[in-house]
């Protein structure tokens, strides 16, 4: 193998991307290695990582002299491509070494065997979307903050993907005390897909760092054990989790009937100004509602109390509800509407939250108890 890469300002970010796919901690060394490929006649430079669930491959424009391929450990290369400077990168094996060439150094990683390197995982597809960056981008900004961090709800540990029709696909993600659903439009869908996949989290986010390195259409592939999303410089593919998503369109409620009209950026403001002194243990930010106006407020255990108050639209009855304040403003910071729609019916249902010029986005959110 030899190969130059001069362009890096073009290929930079999907080569970090790829090296980033290792696993950090493993018992298998395999995963944390780097499977370079170098192709002649198309002169592309293939870089590949894998931890077992998710793989990542970059695809680089590159001058080859001679093709042939290589497998080394990733932090070694991560740490040359990282700190070295350099403005152009040769790469060349050389006996049981590769040899990274910057403008003022030279580098000699350890070869090892190709068998060294995992099994690709098998990508087969049920259905091809081709979606465009920045709306599958949105959208997944409206839903991976979502997604359970308790390992033992493993159905949870990721975002749900359905289509909807045959020109666009839901997304959705839970963890039980609140639910983020959005839809996203498709431009062209090939294949059909009746059941939904649960994508991994650590594969939405590859997702989002190539859909905001992407200026235009991204391919995301759905199969019923593993999904992929393919651009113009390189592929992710991940495990389908198992398990079953819950119902998501029975937690979304349709009679909540009490509804206030609120600035988006007055009430993210009210809410961290509310909370302030609510404990660390106990995070609550209590809402009380009244004709044109909204108290936020919090308390400590030693009775030190926060209040702020809000110009709201409303002309329901009184009403009081209590809520996480950060599981409340993590969805007003990803939605651009400029005034949101709280649907409440009383102090112990969950409350609906609509943003008014992004019909597609709903969030469900349980109140807390507070004396």
């Amino acid at each position: 193998m030899k190969v130059s890469l001069t362009d890096l300002e073009e290929t930079k970010g999907a080569i970090l991307m790829a090296l980033e796919g290792a696993a950090t901690r493993s018992a298998y060394p395999g995963f944390g290695n780097l499977f370079l490929s170098a192709d002649k006649e198309n002169q592309i430079l293939v870089l590949r990582t894998t931890d077992g669930e998710v793989q990542v491959e970059a695809r680089c424009e590159c001058s080859c002299e001679q093709g042939g391929k290589a497998v080394v450990r990733v932090e070694s290369f991560k740490k040359v491509f990282q700190k070295a400077e350099f403005s152009a990168l040769e790469i060349e094996t050389a006996d049981d070494s590769l040899l990274l060439k910057t403008d003022f150094g030279k580098f000699r990683l350890r070869v090892y065997a190709d068998e060294d390197f995992p099994e690709e995982i098998e990508a087969k597809q049920d259905v091809t979307l081709s979606v465009l960056a920045a709306n599958l981008l949105d959208c997944i900004r409206k839903t991976q903050y979502a997604v359970s961090t308790e390992r033992s709800r493993y159905a949870l540990n990721g975002v749900y993907a359905k289509m909807k029709g045959s020109n666009s696909i839901e997304l959705v993600a839970t963890d039980g005390r609140r639910l983020a659903h959005t839809v996203c439009p498709v431009e062209e869908s090939k294949g059909e897909m009746k059941e939904g996949v649960i994508l991994p989290v650590r594969f939405v986010r590859f997702m989002e760092r190539v859909c905001s390195m992407e200026s235009e259409t991204v391919e995301l592939g759905l199969g019923s054990t593993a999904s992929c999303v393919e651009w113009s410089k390189g592929t992710v593919i991940a495990r389908n989790l198992e398990g079953q998503f819950p119902d998501y369109e029975a937690v979304i409620p349709t009679d909540n009937d009490k509804v206030v009209v609120v600035s988006r950026t007055a009430l993210i403001q009210g809410i961290t100004e509310g909370a302030l002194l609510s404990e660390r243990e106990a995070r609550a930010v209590v809402l009380d509602i009244s004709k044109k106006t909204m108290r936020l407020s919090s308390q400590s255990y030693e009775g030190e109390e926060a209040e702020h108050y809000l110009t709201v639209d409303y002309d329901g009855p009184d009403m009081k509800i209590a809520f996480n304040p950060d599981y409340l403003t993590e969805p007003l910071k990803v939605c651009s509407s400029e005034y949101i729609r709280l649907c409440l019916r009383d102090k112990e249902s969950a409350a609906l939250l609509l943003a008014e010029d992004e019909p597609h986005f709903k969030y469900v959110l349980m109140p807390l108890t507070v004396d």
